[in-house]
């Protein structure tokens, strides 16, 4: 998830905060940012998870691939609420900690589609 390392970056958490709300703002297709930009790496991602997971459906794999994209772009635009809950036992600033976790979440979960 080489996008969460941005977080590591002086001044980069904002970036993931601007591309959190573009992914997530209605009038996002029409300026094309996302379609431009990440959807040629989001088609060749869905097509090596196709040769990864050949028994599932072309929709259990691009579901699979927007969960993971929701989960990593949430993460990124984290205003402090992941560790406000978790009395601080959550912190999205240990890219580290938060893949230790994640990475293997989401290997289940894409995994266990049904």
């Amino acid at each position: 998830m080489p996008m969460l390392m941005l977080r590591r970056k002086e001044g980069s958490a904002n970036y993931g905060v601007l591309l959190a709300r573009e992914a997530n703002d209605p009038r996002s297709a029409e300026r094309g940012i996302i379609r431009e930009i990440f959807d040629p790496f989001a088609k060749a991602t869905i097509a090596l998870l196709k040769t990864t997971l050949p028994d599932r459906s072309e929709a259990e794999v691009v579901w699979g691939f927007q969960m993971t994209i929701a989960i990593m772009l949430y993460i990124m635009a984290d205003s402090g609420r992941v560790a406000n809950l978790s009395n601080g036992a959550c912190d999205p600033e240990d890219v580290e900690g938060t893949m230790r976790i994640i990475v293997p979440l989401l290997i289940k979960g894409l995994r266990g589609l049904p």
